[in-house]
């Protein structure tokens, strides 16, 4: 006769079920664990991708400070050329101007003596002539007082002459010998002079009468 123990046998399969599950089963530590670890996981991957947008834009930064310094060093560039032809205009327009000026202080005597042999009327002449700066002396001999007067008026008829003054007249057996005195103004060769004289000058340089 054959007896079967099913009370054994029932918690035989019981156990064997609740250790079955038991392999199975995850704690509240290991949850926690794996928990902080993915946590920081997603934390190092938005840090990561946080710096490497970071870089990147930093790259893009460089990049456009480094052409603008490339512009800038051309417009500098650029900058001191405009400088050096504003000092040579500078330096040329001094040397015209000391040119003119040369040119002038020479055309002065050259001017007075044409304007003074032009002023010389018939029976006189000249025996001196000094010039000092802007002032001009002459003496000379005449025959006549007539002569005199009229080698004063023409001098004063000369724009750059100011009023010519008889320093002296004396007879002296001979002739009148006197002394003339006057100052002048240098105007230079380009400036033609221009006198009123109630004429018009036409485009072609002809003078016609005022209306």
């Amino acid at each position: 006769m054959i007896r079967i123990n099913l009370i054994q046998e029932g918690k035989k399969v019981a156990v064997s079920r609740t250790s079955g599950g038991a392999r199975f089963s995850i704690d509240s530590e290991t949850i926690a664990v794996w928990c902080l670890g993915l946590t920081l996981l997603v934390g190092l991957l938005g840090y990561g991708g946080y710096w490497f947008l970071l870089n990147r834009e930093i790259g893009k930064r460089s990049d456009e400070i480094s052409t603008a310094q490339k512009r800038v060093d051309e417009l500098q560039e650029v900058l001191d050329e405009v400088d050096r032809s504003i000092a040579r205009r500078a330096e040329l327009d001094h040397k015209i101007d000391v040119i003119s000026e040369l040119r002038d202080n020479q055309s002065g005597p050259v001017r007075i003596m044409d304007e003074v042999s032009k002023a010389l009327p018939d029976l006189l002449w000249l025996d001196e002539l000094d010039l000092s700066g802007r002032e001009v002396s002459m003496r000379g001999r005449a025959f006549t007082t007539n002569s005199v007067a009229s080698f004063i008026e023409n001098l004063d008829e000369v724009p750059e002459f100011r009023e010519p003054v008889l320093k002296s007249a004396t007879w002296n057996g001979r002739a009148y010998s006197f002394q003339v005195s006057f100052g002048f103004q240098v105007i230079p060769i380009h400036q033609p002079v221009r006198q009123d004289t109630g004429e018009e000058e036409t485009a072609a340089g002809d003078a016609v009468p005022a209306r």
